[in-house]
């Protein structure tokens, strides 16, 4: 009877397994994959902001949000009225499988923590820079607010803050995107680039450094500031401040690089945006 019993029953337990995995690892988004049991830690609590930045964070997350894209730690969905971005971590990238251990699982906790330190020290020291408006790093119960969220499907989700991790963040238009609209107009062109290399220079001076060296997608502008949009892999490093200009050089040129093909009349605006930061000895090209 029990033989009989397992060959009936285990062909369906195999079948319900396996639409639960296709369900799990299916493309897109849902809520499943920004869920999970982490438990809270009190390395990850950041301060409360304000009451004022509470009330106008409380208008930003009553508004639905529209899926906007998706990267590796997190996907992105954009507020109704464009302003404000709110990331959620995809926790089943980020959380070793149930069925990982050992090494593995060390290596990828080690890697979560780190991503988590990031957004920490981005919201506490470098919170303008970042156009961070709320980091939830830690499942709560204070928020008490839910978010309706649009995927890329047309779809929508219902999704508790408290139970979830994420971080909400100025929405910025992309660095080269901003550069051109200012196509023509030097004056301005050269103060956004200033502006720019000075928050490379404040970052590197609050002993932050940043191990993703890339830019096109990393930096935007937001109301006419610059922020760094991706801080996912940022840490402290004591001699940050000492390799500044080495920093500064090296953003500097990845856009000339650029400048050079897309928008030639901008060329010299670098150099003219680091001597006015750095004096004339600062001139690295």
């Amino acid at each position: 009877m029990k033989k009989l019993l397992i060959v009936i029953f285990f062909p369906l337990i195999l079948l319900v397994a396996g639409l639960g995995f296709c369900f799990r690892s299916s493309p897109g988004f849902n809520v499943y994959k920004i869920s999970s049991n982490l438990k809270p830690a009190k390395i990850w609590e950041v301060r409360s902001p304000p009451i004022e930045e509470k009330q106008n964070i409380d208008q930003i997350l009553s508004q639905p949000f529209m899926y906007l894209g998706a990267g590796a730690q997190s996907y992105a969905f954009v507020s109704a009225d464009g302003g404000s971005v709110l990331k959620f971590f995809r926790m089943n990238n980020l959380l070793p499988k149930p069925w990982q251990g050992g090494e593995k699982k060390q290596r990828k906790m080690a890697k979560l923590k780190k991503t988590f330190e990031a957004y920490r020290i981005a919201y506490e020291e470098f919170k303008e820079e970042s156009g961070l408006l709320l980091v939830h790093l830690n499942r709560s119960s204070d928020l008490q607010k839910k978010v309706t969220l649009t995927d890329r499907k047309g779809e929508t989700h219902l999704v508790d803050l408290d139970n979830t991790v994420f971080v909400l963040q100025k929405r910025a238009d992309l660095i080269y995107d901003h550069l051109e609209k200012l196509q023509g107009e030097s004056a301005a062109l050269k103060k956004a680039l200033t502006s720019l290399f000075r928050l490379i220079l404040t970052r590197a001076e609050k002993g932050i450094a940043d191990e993703d060296h890339g830019v096109r997608n990393n930096f935007g502008f937001s109301d006419g500031n610059p922020i760094q949009i991706d801080i996912g892999r940022i840490a402290h490093d004591k001699h940050a401040g000492k390799h500044s200009r080495e920093e500064l050089k090296r953003v500097a040129f990845k856009i000339k690089a650029w400048a050079e093909e897309k928008m030639p009349n901008a060329v010299p605006l670098i150099d003219d945006a680091i001597i006015d930061l750095l004096g004339p000895e600062g001139r690295f090209f």
